[in-house]
């Protein structure tokens, strides 16, 4: 089946997941005028997987948090509500890609590259001042969520693509423009959307590559673009990209880092990746 566009396939493929359906929940609880942290603790506690992974992932080394929290209720006291709700959704959204074929794309080393993307940031959020880092860290995860939906709607010819570009040694979304028309940050941008989120993350997912072209969250997407090359560079996993992806220099002048920012990044990745790819990657074929 052709699609015409990103929006296109989104819309009409219903084998496209939802958005996860505790995260949905979380999301209605939290939005009431009268909602309180207990609320949204009650709803994440509802849902034994999701605690259990929350809790992992808020006591590793990573999060660095000064003493163990041992409750869900505990967690949104002292990392937030909104940063749970954002934690919550990352650790959901890597259960919702688990029938994408293994025999096209290793979903440890796909998750792997999205969780070092994610680490990354994060950092550089930290970095330069933002008030919600985790935000940051979910847009970094999710960057190339797109491409598992092209492998579910369309696994056929994403998979040539995905060869074709290793043959040719070729940008992969490069590719994926010339033979759809669209790439795989067009299609996370549209799953995202349809999902109901933010528009930062919508476009900081689809404009991953380009980022001059996010009409109001620029600096978002710049961020993702500046972390997906450096942990392709420092081949972090592998996300069906046979090469290290051009830097776009407005994208640094937006971001505004010294060069030394980048030690910060890969001092991270060096001594936490593989704790935090594993709280992600354990479910991954």
């Amino acid at each position: 089946m052709k699609f015409e566009s990103a929006d296109d396939l989104v819309a009409n493929v219903q084998t496209i997941p939802s958005l996860p359906a505790v995260f949905d929940r979380i999301n209605k609880v939290a939005n009431q005028p009268s909602a309180a942290l207990m609320d949204v603790a009650g709803v994440i506690s509802e849902d034994v997987g999701l605690s259990s992974r929350l809790l992992k992932l808020v006591n590793s080394a990573y999060f660095g948090f000064p003493s163990r929290i041992e409750s869900v209720t505990k967690a949104c006291v002292i990392v937030g509500t909104r940063q749970i709700r954002q934690l919550a959704l990352a650790t959901s959204v890597v259960n919702v890609f688990k029938s994408v074929p293994p025999d096209i794309l290793n979903m440890q080393m796909f998750w792997r590259h999205s969780v070092g993307c994610a680490m990354a940031a994060r950092t550089v959020a930290m970095i330069g001042g933002a008030q919600d880092v985790e935000s940051h860290f979910v847009l970094g995860l999710l960057h190339d969520v797109g491409r598992l939906v092209m492998l579910q709607t369309m696994p056929d010819e994403t998979a040539r693509v995905i060869r074709e570009s290793y043959d040719a040694n070729c940008l992969t979304h490069d590719l994926e423009r010339r033979r759809f028309g669209f790439t795989h940050a067009d299609v996370g941008s549209a799953l995202l959307k349809r999902w109901g989120l933010p528009p930062v993350v919508v476009e900081a997912v689809g404009r991953h590559h380009t980022p001059v072209e996010a009409p109001c969250n620029q600096h978002e997407a710049a961020c993702v673009h500046y972390c997906d090359i450096v942990v392709h560079a420092l081949g972090i996993g592998q996300s069906g990209n046979p090469m290290v992806p051009p830097m776009d220099e407005t994208a640094w002048d937006v971001l505004g880092l010294e060069p030394e920012a980048a030690d910060a990044v890969v001092a991270q990745l060096d001594t936490q990746i593989e704790e935090l790819a594993d709280q992600f990657c354990g479910g991954a074929q």
